[in-house]
């Protein structure tokens, strides 16, 4: 069936709306980026002979105090942390194609949390138009979005996409997860949404499940707003010796003193021969305006041993009414426990003893058959 004039004339106007809206669309992502590119870094770690030990993205911002910063993520520049020869570089290429490094910066660590995966650098001269933060919030779940940086050392790249998911990960905390695919050297990279306000930072990739995950920016916001918000967290054990483990990452043994940011986390305390105790901790209270310092009891226990032997040998015990084997044999009892053991064998008479369970990680008692 034919169109009338009328319809057809609709029908055009109808499609050059829609076209316009795409254009319209198109044109305001091409403006954010252009807007923003100027203000997004490489960033290029390299050793005393200058050779590149790692790189990843970040970008500029303005902290409470309206100074600049240059924010990325904490395992970017971690090698630079520990290794104080090596050298912090950004290169500001957007727009430049042959990827010179005339415009390169240098920079150093002033704020670094490796649980965040957040670090502030501090660079040697400003640059115009910072990033904005997002701070009211309101990026739902297919709010579109666009990840701006330097995927595999390469060019500047924009990559489209949306808001899938809000996880929680083991390890990671709260996350952004993005249709919007990341590569080794996004990391560090702002998350942006129409607005052209950073709305997260480009973190972690779980291969080949498009899991494509961002730090919410309320928690760099919090980390920007440090004071109140450091914690020098002092964790003991009983017996010391006892690995420590901070969102399955291991951190050393007890007695040991760890700067935290103030927020919560998954711990794990183990050591052989001991139950294992996991536990969330934190946050803490803040009672100073500087930095809190706690200490943390963890006490981690396993119930006594207790080693039954028998002479002669070989006799079947009970405990109470339940027989546990033969002798030598060992039961594992809490302290305080009255044990009631017997023992038989054979032609011997019986034997007999009550037993109040110590403390003793390792306890013995006797028995002799007649």
């Amino acid at each position: 069936m034919g169109l009338s004039g009328s319809a057809i004339k609709k029908t055009v106007l109808l499609l050059f709306i829609i076209s316009l809206h795409s254009v319209i669309s198109a044109a305001d992502w091409a403006s954010v980026i252009e807007n923003s590119g100027p203000s997004i870094g490489r960033v290029l770690i390299k050793d005393s002979r200058g050779s590149l030990i790692s790189q990843g993205t970040g970008f500029v911002i303005r902290d409470l105090e309206g100074n600049q910063l240059f924010v990325t993520n904490a395992h970017v520049v971690r090698h630079a942390r520990f290794d104080m020869s090596d050298r912090v570089e950004i290169a500001f290429d957007y727009g430049n194609r042959n990827k010179t490094e005339e415009s390169s910066l240098t920079a150093t660590i002033e704020r670094y949390n490796e649980y965040l995966d957040l670090a502030l650098l501090r660079m040697n001269e400003s640059i115009e138009n910072p990033l904005v933060l997002d701070s009211d919030g309101g990026n739902g779940l297919m709010s579109e979005i666009v990840v701006a940086g330097y995927p595999l050392g390469k060019n500047f790249k924009a990559t489209p996409g949306m808001i899938q998911a809000f996880q929680t990960e083991s390890g990671l905390g709260e996350m952004i997860d993005m249709s919007a695919d990341l590569a080794p050297g996004n990391s560090g990279g702002p998350v942006l949404n129409s607005r052209g306000e950073v709305i997260g930072i480009a973190t972690a990739v779980i291969q080949g499940y498009n899991f494509n995950y961002a730090i919410p920016v309320d928690i760099l916001i919090k980390f920007l707003d440090y004071r109140n918000n450091t914690v020098n967290l002092r964790i003991n054990s009983n017996p010391a010796g006892s690995r420590v483990f901070i969102n399955g990452e291991y951190k050393g043994e007890t007695p040991v003193s760890l700067d935290l940011f103030n927020t919560n986390y998954e711990f794990r305390i183990e050591k052989e021969g001991y139950s294992p105790l996991e536990e969330t901790v934190g946050p803490w209270d803040v009672e100073e305006e500087n930095v809190l310092d706690r200490t943390l009891e963890v006490l981690v226990l396993k119930d006594p041993t207790i080693w039954i032997y028998t002479e002669p040998v070989g006799a079947e015990i009970f405990v109470g009414n339940t027989s546990i084997g033969f002798s030598p044999i060992s039961v594992e009892m809490p302290p305080g426990r009255i044990l009631r053991i017997k023992a038989q064998k054979g032609r011997f008479k019986k034997g007999s003893a009550n037993y109040r369970v110590t403390d003793d990680p390792e306890q013995r008692v006797d028995i002799t058959l007649d």
